[in-house]
């Protein structure tokens, strides 16, 4: 469980980086235009990677630390044992979703490399916009895994 936690750690931290990167590059760039009249070009690019980058840095982290949204109303009604098998049966679901998400985004992200996708201020590569998507849901498709597994061995 050790390696785990500091693999969320690790997200949480570059998620947060980039978090901070974009909080900074506003200010920059509405300290330039205000003060100077020159904005930086291509900073809405470069916000919309650091947006990628955070949501998808930190949601391996989420699964890791089995943070995800719960609706727990059916506790009270249901024995121990039987929420303990819509959990289960809940986070195999996630890990097939994940998995069938992650699957189509390779698919996709090969086909604008091919297409040599790039943005329109800066020219960036479109695949720099893939490598924290395809990382942040195939981390969160292995952490999904491994608690479907150690569930499955515990019941």
């Amino acid at each position: 469980m050790r390696i785990l936690d500091v693999c969320a750690q690790v997200c949480i931290a570059l998620a947060a980086a980039f978090l901070s990167g974009m909080m900074v590059l506003t200010v920059v760039d509405v300290a330039l235009r205000k003060f100077l009249g020159y904005p930086l070009r291509g900073t809405f690019e470069i916000i919309e990677l650091g947006l990628a980058c955070t949501i998808f840095f930190a949601l391996p982290a989420v699964f890791i630390r089995r943070q995800n949204l719960v609706v727990d109303f059916l506790d009270r009604l249901i024995s121990p044992s039987a929420t303990n098998t819509l959990d289960w049966l809940g986070t195999a679901l996630s890990t097939v979703v994940l998995s069938v998400m992650l699957w189509q985004m390779v698919l996709l992200a090969g086909d604008m490399r091919a297409m040599g996708d790039i943005t329109a201020d800066l020219a960036i590569a479109k695949l720099w916009y893939w490598i924290p998507v395809l990382a942040g849901v195939g981390a969160s498709a292995v952490a999904s895994l491994i608690f479907v597994i150690r569930a499955g061995r515990q019941q």
